[in-house]
């Protein structure tokens, strides 16, 4: 197998699937891999209707291996914006930031996190984008199983934790406050919450809504990079209109 992520012909270890097919040399997923193909062929396919320019990748990215990657292949024209990552950038915050300013833009492992509506923050994605980019995204989702929505519209939200119960609240519309528990965290009780599970109905409808020409997953497997699983959960091209 050869490695897009550490540029290496490695070997993988355990059974297709998202998370796995774990490169014995970087460590990276089959989806870090994907991650990485797709996101050189956004560029190639963007590159080709604007061969002038030097283009300009945005990451949101929250793991570390894909953003490595991209540093060390694109250099200064990478900016990486994920968990962690400097300058941090909020998408419920977007309207602060110039629009239409890169061509590629990774958002990866967000949308899911992402407080009620999450209408409000795949709008902001659209506005990173310029003018026939692309979004490259990259999420959990289901495929024929209903949307789910964990939580409505709150506001002055947190997370607490007492006598081992761990709780989200905010209040509601009417001033109310809510408490949510049962809750899936990413990382233990300080981790990222999950507010949502995407189906392939939904996602595409609320990234076309948000204003992308299209938005289709790609279904391909790339078994010479290890980048393959079952047909569900893909990566996602969103194009935003010239």
């Amino acid at each position: 197998m050869f490695c897009p992520c550490c540029a290496t012909t490695s070997v993988v270890s355990g059974e297709p699937s998202r998370d796995g097919n774990v490169c014995s040399v970087c460590q990276s997923s089959s989806r870090d891999r994907y991650l990485v193909l797709a996101i050189l062929g956004a560029i190639a396919a963007v590159s080709q209707s604007d061969s002038e320019s030097e283009l300009s990748v945005l990451g949101l990215i929250g793991h570390s291996r894909v953003g490595d990657t991209l540093t060390r292949m694109l250099s200064s024209r990478f900016v990486n914006s994920g968990v962690g990552a400097e300058p941090p950038i909020d998408l419920r915050e977007v309207p602060l930031i110039p629009e239409s300013t890169f061509d590629i833009v990774v958002c990866s492992e967000r949308l899911q996190h992402e407080p009620a509506p999450v209408s409000a923050a795949m709008e902001a994605l659209w506005r990173l984008v310029v003018p026939g980019g692309v979004a490259v995204v990259s999420l959990p989702h289901r495929v024929e199983e209903p949307h789910e929505e964990r939580f409505p519209e709150l506001t002055e939200t947190r997370v607490e934790t007492s006598a081992g119960l761990v709780e989200y609240v905010g209040l509601d519309e009417s001033g109310v406050e809510r408490r949510f528990s049962d809750l899936v965290l990413y990382g233990g009780p300080t981790g990222l919450l999950e507010h949502r599970v995407f189906n392939v109905a939904a996602l595409r409808e609320g990234l076309l809504n948000a204003g992308f020409e299209s938005a289709e997953p790609l279904m391909r497997n790339h078994g010479w990079a290890g980048a393959e699983w079952e047909p569900w959960s893909r990566i996602w091209l969103a194009r935003k209109a010239k």
